[in-house]
C-alpha cells in the first residue's frame, strides 16, 4: 500500500506539471520511514543522529552507509550498543562481499555515487579520505579476524 501511494503521488506530480502551484494546488509528497515511527525518525535526521534496527538484515550491514553518516557528523543514538551494532554490520559485510575484488569494488561504487566532483575536487577528496578512515577504524575495531587481507 505504501509503494502504491507513493507511485500514485509521482504520476500525479507528471500529470500536473504544466500547473503552477496555489493556494488550492501543490504537490503532495508521502513519507516512509522504515525505521516505523515516522516522526522519530524526522528527529534523528534533524538531530543527526544515527539508530539503526538490525544491521543483519540489510544488504552489506549498513555499513557503508554507516561510516558515511559517522564522517559526516552524525553521533550513534546509544552509544552503549555500538560496539555490537558494529560487529553485526562488518559480518554481514564481509558475508555479503567475501572476497577482496567485490570488497574494493562496492567500496569504490559508494565513494563515486556518493561525493561528485560537482562540489569541488578538493572537498571530495577529503569527504573521501575522511570516510575511508572512518571505515578502517570500524572495521579495525569490529571484526574478527577471518580473512587474511
Amino acid at each position: 500500500k505504501q509503494w502504491y501511494q507513493r507511485r500514485v503521488a509521482i504520476t500525479a506530480g507528471k500529470e500536473h506539471a504544466h500547473m503552477s502551484m496555489s493556494k488550492t494546488f501543490y504537490p503532495t509528497v508521502f513519507g516512509v520511514s522504515l525505521y516505523g515511527d515516522f516522526e522519530e525518525a524526522a528527529g534523528h535526521l534533524k538531530d543527526h543522529l544515527i539508530d539503526t534496527i538490525q544491521p543483519e538484515e540489510i544488504r552489506g550491514g549498513g555499513l557503508l552507509k554507516y561510516a558515511r553518516l559517522l564522517s559526516s557528523g552524525y553521533t550513534p543514538l546509544h552509544p552503549s550498543k555500538l560496539a555490537r551494532m558494529e560487529r553485526y554490520m562488518c559480518s554481514r559485510f564481509f558475508i555479503d562481499f567475501p572476497d577482496i575484488d567485490k570488497q574494493s569494488e562496492v567500496i569504490e561504487k559508494y565513494l563515486v555515487g556518493h561525493c561528485s566532483d560537482s562540489r569541488g575536487a578538493v572537498f571530495c577528496a577529503r569527504a573521501r579520505y575522511t570516510y575511508l578512515m572512518v571505515l578502517h577504524r570500524i572495521i579495525e575495531q569490529s571484526t574478527v579476524c577471518l580473512m587474511s587481507h
